[in-house]
């Protein structure tokens, strides 16, 4: 089971990092867009909103929920205390 969490993680990271950032990143780059000097305001904005995010997502991720009380039927059981 941990075995399978830790190959999901590994390619959703491979995947973040190719698709979302390099690809991006070089599309930019063969356009002729330059990265900026230094880095300003908008990009701390940037940085603390995707921070944020990652966090809420962890967060999220690492909750143990109870799963729903279902009858065999598929259908919610009620149950009262």
């Amino acid at each position: 089971m941990i075995g399978v969490l830790i190959r999901a993680v590994t390619y959703a990271a491979l995947f973040i990092g190719l698709v979302l950032v390099y690809l991006p990143a070089q599309a930019l780059s063969w356009a002729g867009v330059s990265r900026p000097e230094r880095i300003g305001p908008p990009q701390l904005v940037g940085i603390v909103v995707s921070l944020l995010g990652a966090a809420l997502a962890v967060v999220q991720f690492s909750k143990q929920g109870r799963p729903a009380n279902r009858a065999s039927s598929g259908r919610l059981r009620h149950s009262y205390p």
